[in-house]
């Protein structure tokens, strides 16, 4: 499905249709990664082959998912750089998220507040090593390319920062507001309106 796409893109060369091609590939490389996940792979077989397996054992061939979790992600990071194609970087680095969260699930060390807290630190690390590593020119590909792409917006950015840095705060007075009853009769009755 990537190939494909990327061929038919490559054929009809038209700005209408380039946000169309990309939103295919991007699924196609999601797909790819989802497929080989531990985590889908084990749970697919439990719904849909009604495999009854415990807690501590693992599906049949569980070393290929385990593998694929972890090296695909890796393989989407690396390619992307050999290919100078950041949907490639994106993609891999979620992946990595997932792949994190994916083991995270079935190994737990404890703890995972701490364990969350390292895996994205190292996630950052990451991006921050792949930022550097592109601040020089590397076959056409360099970091200010990454950042002045049609994904990254100034408008986007407004849009967000005005949402989070501001509050959403109303500018009348605040006045509160008190059920008074009446000067007379039972039940807060009044004689004004």
């Amino acid at each position: 499905m990537y190939w494909s796409g990327k061929k038919l893109q490559e054929k009809l060369p038209n700005v209408i249709f380039d946000n169309q091609f990309v939103i295919v590939k991007t699924i196609a490389i999601l797909v790819f990664y989802i497929a080989g996940n531990y985590f889908v792979a084990r749970e697919l077989s439990i719904s849909l082959m009604g495999l009854q397996l415990s807690a501590s054992e693992d599906i049949p061939f569980a070393i290929v998912f385990y593998l694929l979790t972890a090296l695909v992600p890796i393989g989407y990071i690396y390619w992307g750089i050999k290919q100078k194609s950041i949907l490639f970087i994106r993609i891999g680095l979620l992946a990595l998220a997932l792949s994190v969260v994916t083991f995270k699930y079935y190994f737990s060390l404890g703890h995972p507040m701490l364990t969350v807290t390292i895996c994205g630190a190292v996630l950052i690390v990451i991006a921050l090593v792949l930022f550097n590593y592109l601040k020089q020119i590397r076959n056409g590909f360099t970091r200010e390319q990454l950042l002045h792409d049609k994904w990254s917006s100034s408008d986007l950015t407004a849009i967000i920062a005005s949402q989070t840095l501001g509050g959403n705060k109303m500018n009348g007075p605040e006045e509160d507001v008190i059920f008074k009853g009446g000067s007379f009769g039972d039940a807060g009755a009044g004689g004004n309106w």
